[in-house]
């Protein structure tokens, strides 16, 4: 599933989103603003027990990378200092960017992205 929403406009401070399945939005961050950050494909309650079993010491047995496919899908602009994580991997958005879509490599290991996007009905 996907979630659209524009952070520019929801809630400016409000900079900080988890979402299992990916987003699409027309714009991330801003110029002047806080980094926004943006984690993709990763069961945040099966990370809280992680965390609980980590505190107790005891070796997890399950999987924490619920979705690989889960993509952030930007419609417009995303600024420098976004940071998107997807399965624990990460990228800080270097440049302003536009019409862009981040998603995981599981071959190279990391967060890519396409540039130009392609129009696709969403």
């Amino acid at each position: 599933m996907e979630k659209a929403v524009d952070y520019s406009l929801e809630n400016p401070f409000a900079q900080s989103e988890k979402l299992l399945d990916g987003v699409t939005a027309v714009q991330i961050g801003s110029a002047l603003g806080p980094r926004t950050e943006i984690y993709c494909g990763i069961d945040y309650s099966v990370e809280q027990k992680l965390q609980w079993i980590r505190d107790k010491n005891i070796e997890p047995v399950f999987q924490l990378n619920k979705n690989e496919t889960a993509e952030v899908i930007v419609k417009g602009v995303i600024f420098p200092s976004a940071y998107i994580e997807i399965c624990h991997l990460s990228y800080i958005v270097p440049r302003r960017m536009t019409r862009v879509r981040f998603k995981l490599d599981k071959i190279k290991g990391k967060v890519i992205f396409e540039l130009p996007m392609n129009d696709r009905s969403t």
